[in-house]
Protein backbone atom coordinates (compact mmCIF):
# COMPACT_ATOMS: atom_id res chain seq x y z
CA UNK A 1 0.00 0.00 0.00
CA UNK A 2 1.07 3.57 -0.30
CA UNK A 3 1.79 5.37 -3.53
CA UNK A 4 1.31 4.17 -7.09
CA UNK A 5 4.16 3.25 -9.40
CA UNK A 6 4.80 4.78 -12.85
CA UNK A 7 2.42 2.42 -14.72
CA UNK A 8 -0.54 3.27 -12.51
CA UNK A 9 0.26 6.98 -12.51
CA UNK A 10 0.45 7.04 -16.31
CA UNK A 11 -2.89 5.24 -16.67
CA UNK A 12 -4.58 7.31 -13.97
CA UNK A 13 -3.40 10.51 -15.66
CA UNK A 14 -5.88 9.70 -18.46
CA UNK A 15 -8.80 9.62 -15.99
CA UNK A 16 -10.94 12.40 -14.55
CA UNK A 17 -9.46 14.02 -11.45
CA UNK A 18 -12.13 12.44 -9.22
CA UNK A 19 -11.08 8.96 -10.40
CA UNK A 20 -7.47 9.82 -9.61
CA UNK A 21 -8.45 11.04 -6.15
CA UNK A 22 -10.54 7.93 -5.42
CA UNK A 23 -7.83 5.55 -6.63
CA UNK A 24 -5.15 7.31 -4.60
CA UNK A 25 -7.28 7.14 -1.45
CA UNK A 26 -7.99 3.44 -2.00
CA UNK A 27 -4.30 2.73 -2.64
CA UNK A 28 -3.57 3.87 0.90
CA UNK A 29 -5.70 0.95 2.11
CA UNK A 30 -4.99 -1.85 -0.38
CA UNK A 31 -2.37 -2.71 -2.98
CA UNK A 32 -3.48 -2.63 -6.62
CA UNK A 33 -2.22 -1.45 -10.01
CA UNK A 34 -4.20 0.64 -12.49
CA UNK A 35 -3.74 -1.15 -15.80
CA UNK A 36 -5.88 1.03 -18.06
CA UNK A 37 -7.63 4.39 -18.14
CA UNK A 38 -8.56 5.99 -21.44
CA UNK A 39 -9.03 3.75 -24.48
CA UNK A 40 -8.92 4.90 -28.05
CA UNK A 41 -11.03 3.53 -30.88
CA UNK A 42 -8.84 0.58 -31.89
CA UNK A 43 -8.27 -0.59 -28.30
CA UNK A 44 -11.96 -0.26 -27.35
CA UNK A 45 -13.14 -2.14 -30.42
CA UNK A 46 -10.50 -4.82 -29.82
CA UNK A 47 -11.79 -5.29 -26.26
CA UNK A 48 -15.36 -5.46 -27.58
CA UNK A 49 -14.42 -8.04 -30.25
CA UNK A 50 -12.76 -10.21 -27.60
CA UNK A 51 -15.86 -10.04 -25.38
CA UNK A 52 -14.00 -8.03 -22.74
CA UNK A 53 -16.19 -4.96 -23.11
CA UNK A 54 -19.91 -4.64 -23.68
CA UNK A 55 -19.56 -1.43 -25.69
CA UNK A 56 -17.95 -0.36 -28.91
CA UNK A 57 -16.14 2.93 -29.35
CA UNK A 58 -17.10 5.67 -28.48
CA UNK A 59 -19.81 4.42 -26.12
CA UNK A 60 -17.56 3.05 -23.35
CA UNK A 61 -16.74 5.00 -20.21
CA UNK A 62 -13.05 4.45 -21.02
CA UNK A 63 -13.50 6.37 -24.29
CA UNK A 64 -13.98 9.87 -22.96
CA UNK A 65 -10.96 12.00 -22.32
CA UNK A 66 -10.47 12.15 -19.48
CA UNK A 67 -11.79 8.66 -18.81
CA UNK A 68 -14.67 7.98 -16.43
CA UNK A 69 -13.38 4.43 -15.83
CA UNK A 70 -10.23 2.54 -14.99
CA UNK A 71 -9.22 -1.11 -14.88
CA UNK A 72 -7.01 -2.55 -12.15
CA UNK A 73 -5.37 -5.70 -10.89
CA UNK A 74 -4.95 -6.70 -7.27
CA UNK A 75 -1.51 -7.35 -5.82
CA UNK A 76 0.24 -9.69 -5.91
CA UNK A 77 -0.93 -10.61 -9.41
CA UNK A 78 0.98 -13.02 -11.63
CA UNK A 79 -1.44 -13.03 -14.57
CA UNK A 80 -2.46 -16.67 -14.53
CA UNK A 81 -5.99 -17.77 -15.44
CA UNK A 82 -6.54 -18.32 -11.72
CA UNK A 83 -5.65 -14.68 -11.04
CA UNK A 84 -8.02 -13.39 -13.73
CA UNK A 85 -10.79 -15.61 -12.36
CA UNK A 86 -10.24 -14.55 -8.73
CA UNK A 87 -13.45 -12.55 -8.45
CA UNK A 88 -13.11 -12.33 -4.67
CA UNK A 89 -9.74 -10.56 -4.89
CA UNK A 90 -11.03 -8.10 -7.51
CA UNK A 91 -14.14 -7.48 -5.38
CA UNK A 92 -12.05 -6.77 -2.29
CA UNK A 93 -10.26 -3.98 -4.14
CA UNK A 94 -13.50 -2.72 -5.71
CA UNK A 95 -15.24 -2.56 -2.33
CA UNK A 96 -12.50 -0.29 -1.00
CA UNK A 97 -12.53 1.89 -4.13
CA UNK A 98 -16.31 2.24 -3.83
CA UNK A 99 -16.05 3.06 -0.10
CA UNK A 100 -13.45 5.75 -0.77
CA UNK A 101 -15.58 7.18 -3.57
CA UNK A 102 -18.62 7.32 -1.28
CA UNK A 103 -16.64 9.33 1.28
CA UNK A 104 -16.27 11.97 -1.44
CA UNK A 105 -19.93 11.89 -2.47
CA UNK A 106 -19.07 9.87 -5.57
CA UNK A 107 -21.03 6.88 -6.80
CA UNK A 108 -18.74 4.29 -8.35
CA UNK A 109 -19.79 0.99 -9.90
CA UNK A 110 -17.82 -2.24 -10.07
CA UNK A 111 -17.99 -4.16 -13.36
CA UNK A 112 -18.19 -7.45 -11.49
CA UNK A 113 -21.68 -6.53 -10.25
CA UNK A 114 -23.16 -6.34 -13.75
CA UNK A 115 -25.47 -8.89 -15.28
CA UNK A 116 -23.97 -10.35 -18.43
CA UNK A 117 -20.38 -9.22 -18.82
CA UNK A 118 -18.40 -10.01 -15.67
CA UNK A 119 -15.88 -7.16 -15.86
CA UNK A 120 -14.21 -7.75 -12.50
CA UNK A 121 -11.19 -5.51 -13.11
CA UNK A 122 -13.31 -2.45 -13.97
CA UNK A 123 -14.58 0.50 -11.92
CA UNK A 124 -16.41 3.50 -13.32
CA UNK A 125 -17.58 6.73 -11.77
CA UNK A 126 -21.28 7.49 -12.25
CA UNK A 127 -22.10 10.64 -10.29
CA UNK A 128 -20.88 13.10 -7.68
CA UNK A 129 -23.22 14.59 -5.09
CA UNK A 130 -26.16 13.23 -7.08
CA UNK A 131 -25.08 14.82 -10.37
CA UNK A 132 -24.19 12.36 -13.16
CA UNK A 133 -20.80 12.80 -14.74
CA UNK A 134 -21.32 14.14 -18.24
CA UNK A 135 -20.28 11.93 -21.13
CA UNK A 136 -19.59 14.99 -23.21
CA UNK A 137 -15.90 15.14 -22.48
CA UNK A 138 -13.78 15.58 -25.58
CA UNK A 139 -13.49 12.15 -27.17
CA UNK A 140 -10.02 11.41 -28.47
CA UNK A 141 -8.43 8.47 -30.21
CA UNK A 142 -4.72 8.34 -29.40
Amino acid sequence: MGVFGPRSLKNLSTCIPDAQMVANAARLRIAFVVIEGHRGKSRQNEMYAEGLSAKQYPDGNHNTSPSLAFDYIFQPFIGTDADWKNDAAFKTVADIIIEEAAKLGIVAVWGGSWKGLNDTDHVQLVSKNGVPYPKTYKTVDP
